[in-house]
């Protein structure tokens, strides 16, 4: 199907408007800058605008580059390889996780 599907705390991620699998075309890993709030919630800041290190799997191939994002909220996050050219992403769906860089992760 050339799809990836999602799973979250190991379990399946439901979609509750049809109840399929969360199963989108591509996906794409941000590494971004983050820390935390010091507050009773545990929560964190993450900084989306700059650039840093991506990871984009679509069609059993994963592509390593950078993103970039200017401040202004109405200007979209574009993504480019490591030879520096653009990549377009495919038509949705396309999932975009957003990853602190003190997180990893692993694929195969």
């Amino acid at each position: 199907s050339q799809t990836y599907l999602r799973y979250q705390a190991k379990k399946p991620h439901i979609d509750y408007a049809d109840g399929s699998q969360v199963a989108p075309r591509a996906v794409v890993i941000q590494t971004v800058k983050a820390w935390s709030n010091n507050d009773e919630a545990a929560s964190i800041s993450m900084e989306t605008s700059g650039e840093g290190q991506v990871h984009i799997f679509f069609k059993g191939r994963v592509l390593k580059g950078r993103w970039q994002k200017e401040a202004d909220v109405k200007l979209p996050t574009r993504f480019f390889s490591e030879e520096g050219f653009e990549i377009v992403l495919p038509a949705s769906p396309v999932w975009i996780e957003v990853l602190p860089k003190y997180n990893s992760f692993e694929y195969e």
